[in-house]
């Protein structure tokens, strides 16, 4: 028996996109880490704008949740340790900068 009896032409292996595997929205994670660190440079200059860009990092980190949430269901998800706990980090993070640019606006509107 030769190698070519096992020769196959018709053999062919078609890939469905559906099958891929589905990662965390890492991109997203980190646009709202970068918008956290922004806002937390900018409590020392102008903690109104400071303000605003956290609450847009607030509402980056939201969506990150709610992605990763919903990409969870598929069965072809590929859990990555670290994200989980990065991401809940930066939206505590994210909370208390917020909470310390509030503070300092209401200190600077008593004056």
């Amino acid at each position: 028996m030769s190698n070519l009896d096992w020769e196959n032409n018709d053999f062919g292996v078609i890939v469905d996109s559906s099958q891929e595997l589905v990662t965390p929205p890492q991109v997203l994670l980190y646009s709202a880490i970068a918008a956290l660190v922004i806002s937390s440079i900018l409590f020392f200059v102008s903690s109104a704008i400071g303000y605003v860009i956290a609450v847009v990092a607030s509402i980056i980190g939201g969506f990150v949740v709610f992605i990763d949430l919903k990409r969870r269901s598929d069965p072809n998800y590929m859990s990555l340790g670290w994200f989980t706990p990065v991401a809940t980090t930066t939206r505590y993070l994210i909370l208390i900068v917020t909470v310390l640019h509030i503070l300092r606006l209401a200190i600077a509107s008593a004056r």
